[in-house]
């Protein structure tokens, strides 16, 4: 049995509060070091990303199985969703535990406040019933990240225009036109800035690209143009 099953409490009540805890965790982590220079560090960590995914899948699954009074799975649980799964996974842990437990404690308030933040629970589907709000989601990401967007979205609001164009082209408007983001410091690099921006795309569920099903190895479109 590996450590993450032979950690959980034997008390399947106790189950749900563990799991919420351990996906907020990985969670947080991924959001953070997606966006991270070293590209196999990246791999490492989304490889253990998605094997907490699959084991929350599996544990949803049999707690549904024991307690029919549960909301149905969350219906985005594939791990190329990543972190729209983990999302969805912890919100349904965390109504899980307030469903088994009503009485009792339950997951503690910083990951309570990060969920709410990013996801409105459950309907009768097991879909999330609201997309990520950005504005909810910012406060929780470092400075970096909350300029690139708010640059990004201030350049879109002023030249409209720019609607749909591609990452690099709002970089080189935000360059040309300045910004009052980034009026105490220089802009970073396309490539910087982009990465950023994706950071925050990421952590919204609301990336660009998806994962390319069935393929390996690098793609081949350059950062720039995601």
């Amino acid at each position: 049995m590996n450590a993450i099953w032979a950690k959980q409490p034997k008390n399947k009540r106790e189950q749900p509060l563990y799991w919420a805890r351990l996906v907020d965790q990985t969670r947080e982590h991924y959001i953070q070091l997606v966006s991270a220079h070293d590209e196999k560090k990246q791999e490492q960590y989304r490889s253990r990303a998605q094997f907490v995914q699959r084991q929350a899948k599996r544990a949803i699954a049999r707690l549904c199985t024991h307690y029919p009074e549960l909301p149905p799975p969350p219906a985005r649980q594939d791990h190329r969703m990543l972190p729209t799964a983990l999302t969805d996974q912890q919100t349904w842990f965390i109504t899980a535990d307030r469903l088994l437990n009503p009485g009792g404690r339950h997951v503690s308030a910083s990951v309570a406040h990060r969920t709410d933040a990013v996801t409105i629970g459950f309907d009768g589907s097991g879909r999330s019933s609201e997309s990520p709000d950005p504005e909810a989601v910012l406060p929780h990401l470092s400075s970096c990240y909350v300029r690139a967007y708010r640059s990004y979205t201030s350049a879109i609001r002023q030249n409209p225009d720019l609607a749909g164009a591609k990452d690099k082209q709002i970089h080189d408007w935000l360059s040309l036109n300045g910004s009052e983001e980034y009026e105490d410091r220089p802009i970073p690099n396309a490539e910087t800035w982009a990465r950023y921006l994706r950071a925050v795309r990421i952590a919204c569920g609301t990336q660009r690209n998806t994962s390319r099903k069935g393929r390996t190895g690098r793609s081949i479109i350059s950062s720039n143009q995601v």
